[in-house]
């Protein structure tokens, strides 16, 4: 298994020293080129390699190098200040041609036409790739190749939230439509009217009388009692049980 050296660094980035690993070296090269008052155009072509790319806040967009290149560039079109606080730094050497380097920073803002600093925390890491040159008296190539970046910009988006002119309230655009109630009517299509309910007198008929055949021996008159039930309800009929 290869041997993996780590190095820590805390504080500012201008306190990392050309003694230690060239990942936190090329971080801190990174860092100070944002800070300029001009950034140099062709000092992020030589550390950024051709191959660089970079991911921001979980995007799945992938952020080609020419599109880095140019918003670090044009930084000062935007802010008119801008300062890198490193925080932490890990740099983790797995071989002597690579290194990746996880750091802590906060971005301090100052916006065209502002009065206050905007603080945004970020957080990222840098695949750093090392070229010694063994055979010459010169200094290895260090590039980046790759960078995870997140920050944290709600204080930016906030602030731009402020400044961008309000929209006029939705009560005032809309119609008054309370006015002129008493004049709006109704067009409904013409029904026929229906012609009035007659109440037809029903004739109420008597119940038939139950006959019976003849009496029993013991002169007892025999009576039908009506039992009405379920089955009554059913069919709409009743039921006559002899007692």
């Amino acid at each position: 298994m290869p041997k993996v050296t780590l190095t820590e660094h805390v504080g500012s980035y201008t306190a990392i020293s050309k003694k230690m690993p060239q990942g936190l070296q090329a971080l801190k090269l990174l860092l100070s080129l944002y800070d300029l008052d001009i950034p140099d155009r062709a000092a992020l072509e030589e550390l950024l390699a051709p191959s660089f790319h970079e991911t921001e806040n979980g995007s799945d967009r992938t952020i080609s190098r020419s599109e880095v290149i140019e918003a670090i560039v044009t930084i000062r079109d935007k802010y008119s200040k801008h300062q890198f606080d490193l925080k932490h730094a890990y740099c983790m050497e797995y071989t002597g041609s690579h290194h990746t380097v996880f750091f802590e920073a906060v971005r301090f803002l100052f916006l065209q036409g502002s009065t206050n600093w905007v603080k945004v925390p970020v957080s990222g890491k840098l695949d750093v790739k090392i070229t010694q040159n063994r055979l010459m008296l010169k200094d290895a190539v260090v590039v980046i190749t790759a960078r995870t970046m997140t920050s944290d910009t709600s204080q930016v988006v906030a602030r731009d939230l402020m400044q961008s002119p309000r929209s006029p309230t939705l009560t005032s655009d809309l119609p008054d439509l309370t006015a002129n109630r008493s004049s709006v009517r109704l067009d409904t299509p013409s029904v026929p009217e229906l012609p009035a309910a007659v109440a037809v007198p029903r004739e109420e008929k008597p119940l038939p009388g139950l006959r019976t055949t003849g009496s029993s021996n013991t002169g007892v008159t025999r009576t039908p009692t009506v039992t009405s039930g379920s089955s009554a309800e059913l069919d709409g009929s009743t039921k006559a049980s002899w007692n």
